[in-house]
Order: C-alpha cells, then structure tokens, then sequence
C-alpha cells in the first residue's frame, strides 16, 4: 500500500486499509506509532467503532512520547472502555539508549498487521509518500505482539 495524493494501479491507500482494519475489529486494537498529529478523523472512527460495537474493544496505544498524546486521546474519549496508553519509561532508560519509539504498526484482533513508514498524521496520508504492508501472516504478527509484550514485560515500555 501507498500514502501520496496520485493513484496506483492495484495499490491500496494506508488510510483506506487502516480505516478498513478498525472496522474488521472485535476484540482488540493496537496501534503503535511515533505520534498522532491533526488526524481527527482516526478517532473519530475509533469512537463510531467504539459506539456501534455490541462489546467494548480494548484499544491499546504504543507513542513515543505517550504522556504528551494522552490528554488529546482522552479528552474526547466517549464514555466506556478507554484506551490503554503505553509510552518509553525514560526513568528506566537513564543511559538514553532507546532515543525513539519510531516503529508504525497496527494490529487487529492478533490477525491482521500493518506495518508502514507513516506516521498517523494527515500529512502522512495525503501528502507524503509512504510505503507498507499488510498481512494476515501469522508468525509475523505473533512476533510483532511479542515485541510490544517484550518491552513491557521489561519496563522499557510503561503505561501512562
């Protein structure tokens, strides 16, 4: 898939498969990024989701500065199952070696991935040219689950 403002033959755009993978979710979403940035419509899908599901969906997010984004999640969060929020632990992190959360993935109930160089911004979706994939291979997304249990299990990744 591609994020750019032309068409590609046989090529799907990142905002059209992302938004085609919260829609396919029934238990579980976990979205792993840098930042989220003047990408209303995202949560805006996350709460009509949200909304229209017959049971709450656990919604975890992964940012690199995750208590910078957290009030700007929340704070129009409708009522119900609010998402869980999971940043780098800096207090643990005190010799500096992880710099960055830079990683973009979503993942869909364990079944389905994207992994792609965008950001979730618009300037990512409309404007950027941006390259990914996604799978419904299963060792792929197992080991992608694994990573993100991995850094939390050892305190690199904490929730805020």
């Amino acid at each position: 898939m591609v994020s750019s403002k032309t068409y590609h033959l046989g090529v799907s755009s990142t905002w059209d498969v992302i938004f085609k993978m919260l829609h396919n979710a029934q238990n579980k979403i976990r979205v792993v990024g840098y930042w989220v940035y003047e990408f209303p419509e995202f949560f805006k899908e996350l709460q009509k989701i949200q909304d229209e599901n017959e049971h709450p969906i656990n919604i975890e997010f992964y940012f690199d500065d995750a208590k910078k984004w957290k009030n700007k999640i929340l704070e129009d969060w409708p009522v119900g199952c609010r998402p869980k929020i999971f940043g780098i632990n800096k207090k643990l992190d005190k010799d500096k070696k992880i710099k960055t959360l830079h990683a973009k993935m979503v993942i869909i109930d364990d079944k389905e991935c994207l992994i792609t160089s965008a950001n979730l911004t618009k300037n990512a979706m409309q404007d950027n040219i941006e390259a990914g994939i996604w799978t419904i291979d299963k060792k792929i997304i197992q080991d992608s689950i694994n990573v993100l249990k991995h850094f939390v299990t050892d305190g690199t990744l904490k929730q805020v």
